[in-house]
């Protein structure tokens, strides 16, 4: 907590790796999203994002990014999976936190433009069906938010 206290006292943001990993002698029960709460709320103005949107826990990510204000997470690495990315932006856009999402590419692991066809094929997995689309403006406006002026930098 000093360190989360110190940053927000600095107005750092802090980018925390929550969610599922590789390692196969890392606990995941330390890993849900949902357990950043206690830092949100005692430092309600620090700007934390969570990486790969907390993915497999990407529901109890968006609920914690509607509900706190400093909140954020990126998509990368999500597009690998594309049924659980294109149903992680329209979950996303039901909870009117689209805006709230940040670009990221998970580099050196991928590129940014790989990152980016990935993010612009999105809508590929539902070719053909009645599935809601996600809109291209909001993916173009994705790529191109300005990240640093969201999280304080700049």
């Amino acid at each position: 907590m000093q360190v989360f206290r110190r940053a927000e006292r600095l107005g750092i943001p802090v980018l925390i790796h929550q969610g599922t990993t590789f390692c196969s002698n890392v606990s995941l029960e330390v890993a849900n999203p949902v357990l950043l709460q206690p830092v949100a709320l005692e430092c309600p103005n620090l700007r934390m994002i969570i990486a790969h949107m907390g993915h497999p826990w990407i529901a109890e990510t968006l609920v914690l990014i509607r509900k706190h204000p400093h909140l954020y997470t990126d998509i990368s690495a999500l597009y690998y999976r594309p049924w659980q990315f294109y149903n992680a932006l329209v979950m996303a856009m039901e909870y009117g936190v689209f805006h709230k999402l940040l670009f990221g590419s998970d580099y050196p692991v991928t590129t940014p433009m790989s990152s980016m066809e990935g993010l612009r094929k999105v809508n590929d997995v539902i070719q053909g069906t009645g599935l809601p689309r996600i809109p291209s403006e909001k993916i173009e406006e994705l790529i191109h938010r300005d990240t640093l002026r969201l999280i304080g930098i700049g």
